[in-house]
């Protein structure tokens, strides 16, 4: 028979500290659920959260959560509780998520510049969605991305989660952000799709990891710091900021400028100077438009939405996110201009 335990994860000053507070504790509860046989349930009464599983499972929930809220937030219950209302119904692959739960991951398109200009989709890039985690110790908030990075793997390697993820079949690489403690052992299911791990940088400490993986956490303070040619990995991902101006072209030649993938792309000038170093593949806003632009003046229907509402849909790793583009399946591909 199933146990039950309920947290309550506090208030706290601001609004906005208080909901991140909900999102960690969710996100937490969800992450020791997982492949424990355990339910989460949410008290929309009082705002609990309820874990419902076989004592074990509550026995590491109390003993990973007690000091982090408090052991006062938690109370365990032998039966079931009884809720106000009964839980909404999940939609089909979404079991387990919880009610309020957020979108466990982030599209972010990784475009390709010809030498004409023409954009092309060149990846995509899979990242933990982290809202709120300002308002978080920075402890609660890794941990809380950590765990969102699993929980996105076990999605992404299930058909129904792959589903609401992708909304497709994905011909491009899908750069996929791993937890460092999550590397090698990725979910079964994830070999069928063109996944490239991407491990942080700290993960090198354990050694070199074997296969194929690409790397973040590359920034220009790094750079000079760093044998750029020791860098392993088959994807880099460094992320733009006016000091990298400063640094040696023949620093950045180094690297592999067909390893780079520069993100955090925002303006014409980060464009630029990726550009004029070699870089071909960029993330951030302002690529995203430019695809967008593209894609949107390709698209037999592209006049019934903007290229904002086009480059944020294709963001979304959501299916809710993507509602009302009629040609969804465009997202996911590169806009071909007629010959």
């Amino acid at each position: 028979m199933a146990e039950w335990l309920a947290l309550a994860p506090g208030e706290a000053a601001a609004p906005e500290a208080a909901a991140s507070r909900r999102r960690v504790a969710l996100a937490l509860l969800e992450d020791l659920a997982r492949g424990s046989n355990g339910r989460v349930l949410e008290d929309a009464a009082n705002g609990a959260l309820l874990l419902g599983g076989p004592a074990a499972l509550l026995d590491r929930a109390e003993a990973a959560l007690a000091p982090i809220f408090g052991a006062a937030a938690l109370l365990r219950q032998g039966a079931a509780p009884e809720l106000p209302r009964p839980p909404v119904a999940a939609a089909p692959g979404t079991e387990g998520r919880g009610a309020a739960a957020e979108p466990a991951l982030r599209r972010r398109p990784i475009v390709g510049l010809s030498a004409a200009g023409v954009p092309r989709l060149a990846g995509i890039w899979l990242t933990a969605s982290r809202r709120g985690g300002a308002a978080l110790p920075a402890h609660l908030a890794r941990h809380a991305a950590e765990a969102r990075l699993r929980r996105a793997a076990s999605e992404l390697a299930e058909a129904e989660g792959r589903s609401e993820l992708l909304g497709g079949a994905v011909a491009v690489p899908l750069h996929l952000d791993v937890a460092a403690g999550s590397w090698p052992e990725l979910p079964r299911g994830l070999e069928a799709l063109p996944v490239v791990p991407v491990l942080p940088l700290g993960a090198l400490a354990r050694g070199t990891p074997a296969g194929l993986f690409a790397l973040s956490g590359l920034h220009a303070g790094l750079v000079p710091l760093c044998d750029p040619a020791a860098l392993p990995g088959a994807a880099l991902h460094l992320r733009w900021d006016a000091r990298l101006a400063s640094v040696e072209s023949r620093v950045v030649a180094a690297l592999g400028v067909g390893r780079i993938v520069l993100h955090g792309v925002a303006s014409e000038d980060a464009l630029r100077w990726g550009l004029l170093h070699g870089i071909g593949r960029f993330a951030g806003p302002h690529p995203s438009r430019l695809l967008a632009a593209l894609r949107r003046r390709l698209c037999p229907d592209g006049g019934g939405c903007t290229a904002a509402d086009c480059a944020l849909r294709a963001m979304a790793a959501e299916a809710a996110g993507r509602r009302g583009c009629t040609r969804p399946e465009r997202l996911l591909a590169s806009p071909e201009p007629a010959a």
